[in-house]
């Protein structure tokens, strides 16, 4: 799914990320990009001090229909647990970042980390 000499980042590549930004808490508004122009209000704690950008691009359901467009990133890691996947759920109202489980059934954004 990655190009050559990147990768799609792990559960464990996320638990040190947000560890690193001050936990859970905290750390989705650290990541979000700033503004309303992609994010729907108020983008709550959303700072993006580390150029990462995340963007809303909500998911995409089993039966095809993409919802939560400019209000939640639903990001995928590469671990798999059982039918599913890990991910972690950033949303507009709220500066944390939730970790959670979706069915491979469910479409997500993915974010790509080069391979060192």
């Amino acid at each position: 799914m990655a190009p050559t000499g990147w990768r799609v980042a792990t559960d464990t590549d996320w638990t040190q990320l947000t560890d690193f930004l001050g936990g859970l808490d905290v750390a989705g508004g650290k990541l979000k990009e700033i503004g309303l122009v992609h994010w729907l209000s108020p983008n709550s704690g959303a700072t993006d001090e580390y150029g990462f950008r995340a963007l809303p691009g909500g998911n995409r359901m089993f039966t095809g229909v993409f919802q939560q467009l400019g209000e939640s990133a639903y990001i995928a890691s590469s671990t798999e647990f059982g039918v599913g996947y890990w991910h972690r759920w950033f949303r507009h109202d709220t500066q944390t970042i939730e970790r959670n489980f979706a069915q491979k059934m469910y479409g997500m954004s993915v974010r790509c980390m080069r391979d060192v």
